[in-house]
């Protein structure tokens, strides 16, 4: 592991809970609507998402599981600490274990992809099981969103300004391809810029389709996407193996 993405790791994880905090504060000093509201978090956790997953340490296995195995004890105290802490606090416990979480174990599976056109199975496997996740009655994410408090425990959240609440934004499975996809472009070599690109064309897709929809979107699809128009190579790659 290089010392700079050390560097830079820690530098977005503290960033994106600087943020949180100070848009939480000024958040009841802005009257925004809240369509335009949404939006300005949308992009913000976006923005740190692909910061925090371009520069995911690459780490083995001990390390990865110390890391996980942290992230996951802050998530089961959190319902515990709900009493004691305030909801920015509380917040920001949630987003930084789910984003240790989330873009170590992207990281961890990215960079042990054999080959660049495994993403491409990789795209399309994963959009599948998020469509029938979120738009399936009995799917998971569907499920999940019935249950606030579970719901909370899984996504980044953001304020929205003009008011004092705290929003889901972004699933940690979104954080996790994210990395994937980006830690994968990294050992083979893909341009990371283009990947970034790409992913964020997905994002932008994403935040387009919850506008028009007006309801619980997959993300994965569009990550996907964004990745093969970023990387056509990968199409033709994959139905080139025998």
């Amino acid at each position: 592991m290089k010392a700079a993405t050390w560097r830079n790791w820690s530098f977005w994880l503290l960033s994106f809970t600087t943020g949180l905090t100070i848009a939480t504060i000024v958040s009841d000093n802005i009257e925004l609507s809240p369509i335009l509201a949404f939006g300005i978090a949308f992009v913000a956790v976006g923005v740190f998402v692909l910061g925090i997953a371009s520069s995911a340490p690459y780490t083995g296995p001990k390390h990865a599981i110390t890391f996980v195995f942290l992230a996951i004890f802050g998530l089961f105290t959190a319902p515990v600490l709900q009493h004691y802490l305030s909801s920015l606090l509380l917040c920001a416990l949630i987003n930084l274990s789910l984003c240790v979480c989330g873009s170590v174990t992207g990281a961890f599976i990215g960079y042990r992809i054999q080959y660049t056109w495994h993403l491409f199975w990789v795209a399309i496997v994963s959009s599948v099981v998020d469509l029938y996740s979120v738009f399936h009655s009995s799917g998971p994410s569907a499920r999940l969103i019935e249950h606030p408090e579970a719901l909370s425990l899984l996504t980044l959240a953001w304020p929205m300004w003009g008011s004092s609440d705290l929003v889901p934004i972004l699933g940690v499975g979104d954080l996790v391809f994210a990395a994937l996809y980006l830690s994968a472009s990294r050992r083979h070599g893909l341009s990371l810029m283009r990947s970034l690109i790409g992913l964020a064309i997905g994002l932008f897709l994403t935040l387009i389709s919850l506008y028009y929809f007006r309801r619980a979107i997959p993300a994965l699809p569009f990550l996907g996407l964004g990745m093969l128009l970023a990387h056509p190579t990968l199409l033709t790659k994959a139905f080139a193996q025998k």
